[in-house]
């Protein structure tokens, strides 16, 4: 099975077979969870504990290669990869469900979105690293959803907040990583895109991006929030208001 875990397999090509594979596969759990919210919200114990397990074992399979391969390096093998740092985050949630976990995870999730547009050295479905990248994002993308249908968990101002400030601390930590080991933690040496972009302007433009594409899915969720809240008033009869109001702190 050294297929399964050889470092030396090609990575996947943008827009390729694989790629495409990643995205139908994440879109089809998007769509299950949406169409079977009543049975995610009644059985929300057993989803808990399932999803707890699978990231469990994908991050844990996940630090184990990275030890046993012969080049590891601090560069790369840490936990700080802002994937890694938001699989902890929905741990840490799923063992305690402590509010600020989910609003952090769920807004630095929103990366997750780009890696799948924007793969960068990611393996085949068929390696390891790929299955685990598969599972990672997967649960990234669909952990907030779940938070959302099984307990009522919804962003807030206050979560934007919580967030962006969240961000600012992880790149700075990356920033210094990179530094100390020679990493590439948040892409921020060999960068995907505006590679010509010199720092601190990549940095400081970093952070904007983040703060724009925060706001833009709060602004989602408030609406679908309002859309939600709507239909539970017309199914109870009871008269919605003719203009719903955004999410609240």
């Amino acid at each position: 099975m050294d297929w399964f875990t050889d470092p030396n397999r090609p990575y996947i090509q943008l827009f390729g077979l694989n790629h495409i594979l990643y995205v139908l596969i994440v879109a089809v759990a998007i769509t299950l969870l949406l169409t079977r919210r009543r049975w995610g919200h009644t059985n929300r114990a057993l989803v808990h504990w399932s999803i707890l397990a699978i990231s469990l074992t994908q991050f844990s399979l996940m630090q184990i290669w990275y030890l046993s391969q012969p080049t590891f390096n601090l560069g790369d093998g840490l936990p700080l990869h802002i994937s890694r740092i938001t699989t902890l985050l929905g741990l840490a949630w799923l063992l305690t469900r402590k509010r600020e976990l989910m609003d952090l995870a769920s807004f630095l999730g929103i990366f997750a979105y780009f890696t799948f547009l924007l793969p960068q050295r990611i393996y085949p479905i068929t390696h390891l690293m790929g299955w685990s990248f598969l599972v990672s994002h997967a649960l990234i993308i669909i952990l907030p959803l779940f938070a959302w249908i099984a307990y009522g968990w919804r962003p807030s101002r206050r979560s934007y907040r919580i967030a962006l400030g969240g961000f600012v601390v992880y790149l700075l930590v990356a920033i210094g990583a990179n530094a100390l080991f020679d990493g590439n933690y948040f892409y921020l040496k060999h960068r995907p895109v505006f590679a010509g972009t010199p720092s601190p302007q990549y940095e400081l433009g970093t952070i904007l991006f983040a703060a724009t594409i925060f706001h833009l899915g709060w602004l989602v969720a408030a609406r679908f929030n309002d859309v939600d809240r709507a239909t539970k008033l017309e199914r109870s009869g009871a008269p919605a208001r003719d203009k719903p109001d955004l999410v609240r702190v």
